[in-house]
């Protein structure tokens, strides 16, 4: 896992999705994942992040490369809370499950763009400084405002992908118990079964 001192973070910046006009037009003409598996990410990207937006779900930021202005990727941020350890207690009122939870920031969508990387395939793997250099930052910033102990995602079922959040991101996967029952409690909208990945920040 690499550290921050060894990311260039003057490579990208990340800007608001709102925060230039016409960004849907771009984002139709500029943004494609080639992969089958990720393109719930890229339709989300183009129509759906908007709506999240205005309803508070979700905040998306587009990433740029610093020097063309080119999108590089994006990804979005929200509040959250997970269980886990799920404890069955009995009392007058009858058996009641209790939970232990955790406060959090979901990182509930990240790519990079195909069409960039077609077009600059030595940024290949920009994925790790783009989540070093402007996602943690980010959350680190909210750390500061408000209680939170742990970014987490729902991974793609890739075993490569998996392995790339574990290894290079340093998140890690609940024991096979506590994430089944996670997994039966807790699924995003876009489930297509998901791993759920967390990070103690």
């Amino acid at each position: 896992m690499k550290s921050r001192n060894e990311i260039n973070k003057n490579i990208f910046y990340c800007e608001h999705l709102f925060d230039r006009n016409n960004i849907t037009r771009e984002l139709q003409n500029s943004f494609y994942i080639e992969q089958k598996s990720g393109i719930g990410l890229e339709i989300y990207l183009k129509e759906y992040s908007e709506s999240d937006e205005v309803r508070n779900e979700n905040r998306t930021y587009i990433v740029r490369d610093t020097n063309t202005d080119e999108v590089a990727g994006y990804f979005s941020l929200k509040a959250g809370l997970f269980s886990i350890r799920e404890i069955k207690e009995t009392s007058y009122e009858g058996e009641m499950a209790q939970f232990e939870t955790l406060p959090g920031i979901e990182l509930s969508a990240f790519a990079v763009n195909q069409k960039y990387i077609a077009e600059h395939p030595n940024k290949k793997g920009c994925g790790t400084v783009i989540f070093f250099g402007l996602i943690m930052p980010l959350v680190k910033q909210v750390q500061e405002t408000i209680g939170v102990k742990v970014i987490y995602i729902f991974a793609l079922p890739q075993q490569r992908l998996i392995d790339t959040y574990a290894n290079e991101y340093g998140f890690r996967r609940l024991d096979k118990c506590d994430e089944e029952n996670l997994h039966k409690r807790l699924k995003p909208r876009f489930d297509h079964g998901c791993i759920f990945m967390y990070q103690l920040i």
